[in-house]
């Protein structure tokens, strides 16, 4: 597979044999941007306009939290609240063009515009690179909000022939992992089970963080 700098994170997600390749990039990205923010960047006249009129979603706010530079939060926190406050002194409707009071985040808008390049990569390789295709093959699948994603992306980037043989193709692997983990999840339940006490865990040990993994795209 001759790989490319915009390629090596794709591929590199599909080699880490989890239950959603999609899942780690985009985790990957967010843990990327995080340390972009909390670094010298904050300190970046650009960067902290930027962060000033977008502000943060609450998660990722949580993530900067634990972040070793608390007093690069605090500034970026001080400017932030000082432009909400101006826009709140100067009426909101009058201030909509400068800030976003909610329901922004500058994070989000990166790792979002980043995610989506990562997704049509996905089907530049599928479509060009044979060893991809076994690869991305060889999956467990998606989570599911990422599963419909990519159903949904791939109906407009494939012809309607080749759409088909790929929506057929990754609907059969999903099924097959979310019965894998399905089975998994039944034995951890049936270990709690006094006769099952010293019976091996085998893959279900983890199955709990697993499925909700696969059901949310979220891990815990």
């Amino acid at each position: 597979m001759r790989e490319k700098i915009y390629t090596i994170p794709v591929t590199d997600a599909f080699r880490n044999d989890s239950e959603c390749a999609f899942c780690d990039m985009r985790e990957s990205l967010e843990a990327n941007e995080v340390e972009f923010v909390m670094g010298p960047s904050y300190m970046e006249r650009d960067v902290r306009d930027a962060t000033d009129r977008r502000g943060f979603c609450g998660a990722h706010l949580k993530m900067m939290a634990v972040s070793k530079n608390v007093h690069g939060l605090a500034l970026m926190m001080q400017t932030r609240l000082m432009r909400v406050e101006k826009a709140m002194a100067g009426g909101i409707k009058a201030k909509l063009g400068d800030i976003s009071l909610a329901g922004t985040c500058y994070i989000c808008d990166s790792v979002n515009s980043t995610f989506e390049k990562y997704v049509n990569t996905f089907f530049y390789l599928w479509e060009r690179e044979n060893d991809f295709k076994t690869l991305a093959e060889s999956c467990k699948g998606f989570c599911v909000p990422h599963y419909m994603a990519l159903m949904n992306a791939g109906e407009k980037a494939l012809a309607a022939k080749d759409y088909a043989a790929f929506k057929d193709k990754f609907y059969k692997i999903q099924t097959e992992n979310l019965k894998r983990l399905e089975e998994e999840i039944e034995w951890f339940v049936k270990k709690f089970d006094y006769r099952n006490a010293d019976a091996p865990w085998g893959n279900s040990k983890d199955s709990v963080e697993r499925v909700i993994k696969k059901l949310s795209s979220k891990a815990i």
